[in-house]
């Protein structure tokens, strides 16, 4: 995702051949597809009880972050070229995602010492659904 997004963003600022934004585009297409599909795959498998809670909650953040993206693209490209923008977003892509290493070292165990809460949680909301 990272990289579909440096690409496409030198490229396009560059002026070069219409595949290799094309390509930088759909890098990033996959990358962000591929991304959705593991987090909602990662919620249906460690929080079965509360997977639509999670699906609303999930989906509020992705919106609340795509409201503010218009807002701030502008400032953002006046302040700098169209490529140093690319670059910096690709660098700060790479950032959040990189917190999938701690994830898979020690998500498990972390799961673990929350599964008292979550199961609380879980019986609460479907009792709340019972009645």
């Amino acid at each position: 995702m990272s990289a579909g997004l440096v690409i496409f963003g030198v490229t396009a600022d560059r002026g070069m051949h219409f595949i290799f934004p094309s390509i930088g585009s759909g890098l990033f297409a996959f990358g962000f597809n591929a991304i959705s599909d593991i987090n909602f795959t990662l919620v249906i498998d460690c929080f079965p009880n509360t997977v639509a809670q999670t699906f609303v909650v999930i989906d509020f953040f992705r919106n609340a972050i795509s409201i503010g993206g218009p807002f701030s693209i502008t400032p953002w490209l006046e302040a700098m070229s169209v490529s140093a923008m690319f670059i910096t977003a690709g660098l700060i892509c790479m950032g959040i995602h990189l917190f999938a290493i701690p994830l898979t070292i020690w998500g498990k165990n972390s799961r673990a010492r929350i599964a008292p809460h979550y199961y609380r949680l879980a019986d609460r909301v479907a009792t709340a659904a019972a009645s």
